[in-house]
């Protein structure tokens, strides 16, 4: 009998291709649901089963189910064209299935979730990620599922989606005194042991890399495997504040500008991590290094990669 796929929900999101593409380099057999077949395969190669579907629509999950004994939830809601159905997607969606895999095959659940639950400060933010990931995790711990929560914190390509035209990084707010992050990469690998392993029921892993740091340090390091300065520039955080402010009584009315809003609210959030991220993220990473045998990624390593100077020169030929 062939060996059961584990399926692998938001499989082409950034996290999620990430957890295919170590599954895939394990060996193991990876499904996909999609609603565009087409694009997933462009994104994940060959290899993984790709079967069409969408998360909200119970017959397609049904038969995305069949013979799945482990899942990973990879799952977000935070694209423009369904920001605003992210309680349904990550939330109501993600339940539906749960509750469906449990009357099937399904026995092992791996969800990557926010790095910490925190309502209070989610409330007074403005941002329901929270609530919704809550709700999930609850189900969880009441279901009989054998199941391990992954807390993801900022990814490590923001570091880099900050910097403007190679020469500096800005930064609205100036970003907190120290950053939890991870890369994508990583955190897919992490999640991909984790869904093979039965020893790991009921905990919540809060995930970090080798070192947490500032945005200014990480400006300095990148800059240094660059070869060259990368000035840090903080803009205030009145002003995108006072923009969201301005823009809110449209936000309901208009999607790019509710999207703008939005991604605004996550602006606060970044400035808002509590001082005692450094000795919290030391701990969740010894954790990891314990748990788990795999290397981490650096800040170091993933510059080293995207280096400008590193990528091939195009000659006449090519």
């Amino acid at each position: 009998m062939a060996e059961a796929p584990v399926l692998v929900l938001g499989g082409t999101g950034h996290l999620g291709r990430h957890a295919v593409g170590s599954l895939v380099s394990m060996g193991a057999p990876v499904r996909v649901m999609s609603r565009r077949p087409d694009a997933a395969r462009e994104i994940l190669g060959d290899i993984p089963e790709i079967v069409y579907g969408d998360l909200v629509d119970e017959e397609s999950v049904g038969c995305a189910l069949v013979d799945v004994e482990r899942v990973i939830v990879a799952v977000s809601a935070i694209a423009p064209s369904t920001f605003r159905r992210a309680r349904e997607i990550e939330g109501d969606a993600v339940i539906a299935l749960l509750n469906q895999g449990q009357h099937s095959s399904l026995k092992r659940v791996v969800l990557i979730s926010i790095y910490e639950i925190n309502l209070e400060l989610a409330a007074r933010l403005g941002l329901e990620a929270a609530q919704i990931k809550a709700t999930v995790e609850d189900y969880l711990a009441k279901s009989e599922l054998n199941w391990t929560v992954l807390g993801q914190p900022p990814s490590m390509d923001l570091f880099f989606a900050m910097i403007r035209q190679g020469k500096a990084m800005v930064v609205p707010g100036g970003g907190p005194p120290s950053l939890p992050h991870i890369a994508p990469q990583d955190t897919g690998a992490l999640a991909a042991l984790a869904v093979l392993r039965d020893d790991l029921n009921g905990q919540r892993l809060r995930l970090s890399g080798p070192e947490p740091m500032s945005f200014p340090e990480a400006a300095r390091r990148i800059g240094e495997v660059w070869q060259k300065p990368l000035k840090f520039l903080a803009i205030p955080l009145f002003l995108p504040l006072t923009i969201r402010w301005l823009i809110s009584p449209l936000a309901a009315f208009n999607q790019k500008i509710g999207y703008v809003h939005y991604l605004m609210g996550y602006l606060r959030l970044l400035n808002s991590f509590p001082d005692d991220i450094p000795q919290k993220a030391a701990a969740d990473y010894q954790r990891l290094i314990d748990t788990f045998d795999m290397p981490f990624t650096t800040l170091e390593d993933e510059a080293e990669r995207r280096c400008p100077r590193s990528r091939p020169a195009i000659t006449e030929q090519d």
